[in-house]
């Protein structure tokens, strides 16, 4: 009995210091983005802020439809098993920020990131975004005659010579359709994904073959995000690219309307939203975690990480050149994101109608 006092009064002590028979359970990060990524940053929060954290990868097939692990977060709604979700765009977290799935974080650490790159109530922040631009074959398309418009794909000079990632099965492909349903009137969307299908635009299998298809030629030109068209230049390949739809009156221009008719509708904002989800019984320490994030170190760390995607920092996006993107500079139409998933049924009907249901 001795012995065992002994060996209580032992463990009652180490338990105090690091646990006994017990270990803290830390933090689990449901996560779209990759793990040669996620994996240098957690490790950094986990010395820093000896808290451990468990994260679970989605798919490459989830991330590129643009759902990500988010099916998942709602299934678990009510009884979460994570955390936290980053997710890998804002399609994937918007419908769980409207069901009231999120839990709000609003400080001085996440007000560094700017507003257009977050929830205006705070449940989400965007550890850096994307945009979409339009990427040109240098061989094949001289600068000044280059497409400045996604509505371009519709033009009749371009048969055949332009693609676009299928919208029907990759997430910002969709979300851009989306978005042009929510700037445009809805029958001018309609009728532009009518006469893209009708131009033999070439809605090819992700956003990679896009990129693939422009730099062999296969394509003249094509639709993608910015950080794959800004890999593609730094590889040496023979592209260039412009954000699509910044010029004034480019898209009306190029969807054959009157200048003043239809505004420039500008490009979609992708950033990588990070959400607390509601029910954690770990609050503080993703506090923790979201503040770790959104911090101007993490900011920098992600850019050395990521030197593609563009910034959501304010510190970063301030020290940005005048020869690099600024994402903060371009032309949007105020829609959130709110606004663009509203869009999401008409969009898939008319989808399923011109190109037919996704297989």
């Amino acid at each position: 009995m001795r012995w065992i006092g002994r060996g209580l009064a032992i463990c009652g002590v180490l338990a105090l210091l690091a646990g006994c028979g017990s270990s803290d359970p830390g933090l689990t990060l449901y996560s779209d983005q990759p793990q040669a990524v996620v994996e240098p940053l957690v490790k950094q929060f986990e010395t820093e802020q000896h808290v451990p954290v468990h994260v679970v990868y989605a798919s490459a097939g989830e991330v590129a439809r643009g759902k990500g692990l988010s099916e998942r977060v709602r299934a678990e709604a009510g009884a979460p098993q994570a955390d936290l979700y980053w997710a890998c765009g804002p399609a994937a977290i918007e419908k769980l920020r409207q069901d009231g799935l999120l839990e709000k974080r609003q400080n001085f650490s996440t007000a560094q990131i700017a507003a257009p790159f977050r929830s205006p109530d705070s449940l989400w922040h965007g550890i850096g975004t994307q945009v979409r631009v339009l990427l040109y074959n240098t061989r094949l398309v001289r600068p000044d005659r280059a497409p400045r418009s996604i509505a371009s794909l519709a033009q009749p000079a371009w048969k055949g010579r332009g693609a676009m990632a299928d919208p029907r099965a990759n997430g910002s492909a969709n979300y851009h359709i989306l978005y042009l349903f929510a700037t445009l009137p809805p029958n001018e969307a309609s009728a532009l994904l009518t006469a893209m299908k009708a131009n033999a635009v070439q809605f090819l299998p992700d956003e990679a073959a896009v990129v693939e298809a422009v730099s062999s030629g296969k394509a003249a030109w094509g639709v993608t995000d910015s950080d794959l068209a800004i890999t593609a230049v730094k590889a040496g390949k023979p592209v260039r690219f412009q954000v699509t739809d910044q010029e004034p009156f480019a898209t009306a221009e190029a969807l054959g309307k009157v200048k003043e008719s239809v505004p420039t509708i500008g490009t979609p904002l992708l950033p990588a939203p990070l959400a607390i989800l509601k029910g954690t019984t770990h609050l503080e320490k993703a506090w923790q975690f979201v503040d770790f994030m959104t911090s101007p170190q993490t900011a920098a760390r992600l850019a050395e990480l990521l030197p593609a995607r563009l910034p959501t920092h304010t510190e970063l996006l301030n020290g940005l050149q005048d020869e690099q993107i600024n994402p903060l500079k371009l032309k949007t139409l105020p829609v959130t994101a709110s606004d663009i998933m509203d869009a999401a049924p008409k969009a898939a009907t008319v989808l399923d109608q011109v190109l037919g249901a996704a297989h």
